[in-house]
């Protein structure tokens, strides 16, 4: 399993310190970088270039849907997740049509967070 850096992009401080200290803990994850605005999250990414991307759809400033989108289109191999306390269906089919990776309720789905921090971690395409 190769290392990956993963960058947590979420306007809480507290959910986003909470976060990148579970995501930490996952198997192959070597750092986690934080961010909570679209301008600090470009930031990480031009600087670091992480493998994997979990943005909330709530940030300081910008739109996480935008960020996610325009991440996948200028990173098609980077894993970019987003994260939701509002999971619906619409929302589902705008990132499958953005090419978005994941779609996890932010309530739930940490253990399909993890699972799919793992698989880009195993993958023979970064």
């Amino acid at each position: 399993m190769d290392m990956v850096r993963v960058l947590v992009v979420d306007g809480n401080a507290r959910v986003r310190e909470r976060l990148a200290a579970l995501v930490a803990e996952v198997p192959g994850v070597h750092s986690v970088l934080e961010a909570d605005t679209g301008a600090k999250a470009a930031a990480q990414i031009a600087n670091h270039c992480p493998e994997v991307i979990v943005v909330d759809l709530r940030i300081v400033s910008g739109n996480g849907l935008s960020l996610a989108a325009r991440t996948k289109k200028n990173n098609p191999c980077t894993t970019v997740i987003v994260l939701t306390s509002e999971p619906t269906r619409g929302l589902h089919r705008a990132c499958r049509e953005l090419g978005i990776d994941h779609v996890f309720d932010k309530s739930q789905d940490f253990a399909s967070l993890q699972t799919a921090i793992e698989d880009a971690a195993r993958s023979p395409l970064r």
